[in-house]
């Protein structure tokens, strides 16, 4: 099988089984793994040219259910993404305006498409663990301190700060404000380091008891996202290449993609002593993690 086609089709499995999780009308969804909207719409309109069906339906549940998707971060999540993705998000936010009004970010960048609903979408489910950061929305609201909360909830470590933060995808002050407001609440303790503000967890238990049942994995999907994004742009933009030209390309890719594979543990192939850098290493290594991600993040 052709690799991008491989590629493709193992995103297309993971998104439907996202989807399907939240309401699409589908045969499987995702089992304990937190499922992150925004992050998801921005990959589904870069896949939507693969797949109308899919964008169909995504499109039909966000029109029912557009006020649980948070605009200020979908909006730094399309800045921060691709060319192609953005460019791919247009089209999508434009459709959706159309329908349900307000400002999203990219519409005006493109005309909506003609799409067909089937209409069978349903209200997500709150009680799936996968959806716990739409379960912490309806109590926190739509905004910076739900989406600090679930990061925070499976957090490695025993103090955090904003500057940690900032691969949700909000602003350093926003993140901040956020912390401080939980704080206050009593959810966080708070201590400075230096100049540094650091947080550590008070009522971590009981906030768990309140937002059960709880996901097995609370992946940091942004930085996922943009990593299987450029792993398709790619592939993309190496068809018809020399292997020379492909290295040569994928090199360039993974140094743009450099912190986000940092951030979730992946080292890209490089040349070691003598021997040249193989695109046949490159691209077993793309799929293979690209494999992992899908099948071991997406439920």
């Amino acid at each position: 099988m052709e690799a991008k086609t491989q590629l493709v089709e193992q995103l297309l499995d993971l998104l439907w089984r996202q989807w399907t999780t939240l309401g699409v009308a589908g045969m499987e969804g995702t089992g304990s793994t937190a499922i992150d909207l925004e992050a998801l719409l921005v990959l589904t309109a870069q896949l939507s040219p693969q797949d109308p069906r899919l964008r169909d339906e995504a499109l039909d549940w966000c029109i029912k259910s557009h006020r649980l998707i948070a605009k200020p971060r979908l909006k730094q999540l399309v800045k921060l993404a691709s060319p192609t993705a953005r460019n791919s998000f247009g089209s999508f936010a434009s459709t959706l305006q159309h329908h349900v009004g307000g400002m999203w970010p990219a519409a005006e960048q493109a005309a909506p498409w003609d799409v067909r609903f089937s209409e069978k979408s349903r209200a997500p489910s709150f009680d799936q663990p996968a959806l716990i950061g739409l379960k912490a929305r309806a109590l926190f609201g739509v905004g910076a301190r739900a989406d600090v909360i679930t990061a925070l909830l499976n957090w490695p470590a025993p103090a955090f700060g904003a500057a940690d933060l900032v691969f949700i995808g909000y602003t350093k002050r926003n993140l901040a404000d956020a912390l401080d407001n939980l704080t206050d609440a009593g959810l966080f303790g708070a201590r400075r380091e230096g100049n540094r503000l650091r947080f550590s967890w008070r009522k971590r238990r009981e906030l768990g008891r309140l937002l059960e049942p709880l996901p097995k994995t609370i992946p940091r999907w942004p930085p996922i996202v943009r990593v299987l994004a450029g792993f398709l742009d790619l592939l993309v933009m190496i068809e018809g290449k020399s292997e020379r030209l492909r290295t040569i390309e994928a090199v360039k890719a993974f140094e743009w993609l450099q912190d986000d594979l940092s951030m979730i543990g992946l080292e890209p192939p490089r040349a070691t002593g003598a021997a040249a850098l193989q695109w046949s290493a490159i691209l077993d290594w793309m799929l293979t993690n690209t494999r992992e991600l899908t099948q071991g993040l997406g439920g």
